[in-house]
């Protein structure tokens, strides 16, 4: 059964336009090999969740991913598609990728009240915030080439307290770490991590700070 995706072209339009996902990533991929860069952006939503203890929570993708197989990655991401919101997408697919309800919300002010509110509550449900909107190039492996591909991200970053139960064939594993830790072993590592991670780090590393504040 084909995938419908959300897609951009990059000339600043923001509205959406629908593509088989295999057809996208095989035009794309060859795109590349012939100019060097891509025409076309993936809408992506991409989740990062720490504990109460300041600890990112990651996955280790499935060995049966046509990307980036076995390595580690951010907590949750994946397309958009065609038809529904970044919000609603990143609540669903923590659900039905590591079994944890999740409240999304769009701004900064939000995001804090809710936690003054559910703070004790965080064993139940992850609380996100978008922290970022904006298309990027970013390395892909696939079949063990590196292809870059433009995404448009969708930034999630947020805190949850319980269990996680990664669905079959979505992820190999679940692997908690202090930051500095995880920096040491990516910089003496680095190809057991994904691309989009060594992105993320830091670039987002203000708004992991955010959230350590109110963690303090």
């Amino acid at each position: 059964m084909s995938e419908i995706i959300s897609t951009y072209h990059l000339n600043f339009n923001p509205n959406a336009h629908p593509m088989d996902r295999d057809h996208f990533y095989k035009e794309q991929a060859e795109v590349f090999r012939t100019t060097g860069e891509p025409s076309l952006a993936v809408g992506i939503f991409d989740v990062i969740l720490f504990t109460e203890q300041k600890e990112i929570i990651l996955q280790k993708r499935s060995n049966r991913k046509n990307h980036n197989p076995y390595l580690i990655d951010k907590t949750v991401g994946g397309h958009i598609q065609y038809g529904d919101s970044p919000f609603y997408t990143a609540m669903i697919e923590c659900v039905q990728e590591m079994r944890v309800p999740a409240i999304v919300l769009r701004q900064e002010e939000n995001f804090k009240h809710t936690f003054e509110i559910l703070h004790k509550s965080v064993e139940n449900a992850a609380i996100l915030e978008l922290v970022d909107n904006n298309i990027y190039n970013i390395d892909n492996i696939i079949n063990g080439e590196r292809i870059t591909f433009a995404k448009n991200i969708w930034m999630f970053v947020g805190i949850y307290g319980g269990p996680i139960k990664p669905v079959d064939r979505e992820a190999s594993g679940i692997l908690y770490y202090e930051l500095d830790t995880l920096r040491d072993e990516m910089n003496h590592m680095p190809e057991l991590f994904t691309p989009d991670l060594h992105f993320m780090l830091p670039k987002y590393q203000k708004a992991f700070d955010r959230l350590f504040g109110m963690l303090d």
